[in-house]
């Protein structure tokens, strides 16, 4: 594990850090965190960088991502802690303009930049 990035924001109460969930959660010591949120990138309806979570080939890989990213995720959450997910929203067409696929079903079900919320004196 490395050290712990700077906050994007802090004050006495809590910290904000912003970045590649998996990246930003890798360099968080075990239960450490009160309180995760995020909406990540929902898959294959955004293109907003090249690697991004959401541009997998198939649902099956995106869903994959996911469960590597909310293992992680669980690891660094306090057992008192909470999770707050937006996996809901969504589009009918991609950046383009353009809808995805024939059948809807598979472009609905929506993750790359996450926010995570940090107390002090939890993160190390």
């Amino acid at each position: 594990m490395t050290g712990l990035r700077e906050p994007y924001w802090s004050d006495e109460q809590a910290a904000i850090y912003h970045g590649d969930a998996r990246q930003v959660l890798a360099e968080m010591p075990p239960g450490s965190v009160d309180c995760i949120v995020t909406s990540p990138p929902y898959w294959g309806l955004r293109h907003y960088c090249d690697g991004q979570y959401g541009q997998e080939s198939t649902i099956w890989a995106y869903v994959d991502t996911l469960r590597a990213t909310f293992a992680e995720a669980r690891r660094v959450l306090a057992d008192d802690g909470t999770c707050w997910l937006n996996l809901g929203d969504a589009y009918s067409a991609n950046s383009d303009g353009c809808a995805r696929g024939g059948d809807t079903a598979d472009t609905y079900m929506p993750f790359s930049a996450s926010t995570t919320l940090v107390l002090p004196g939890r993160e190390g």
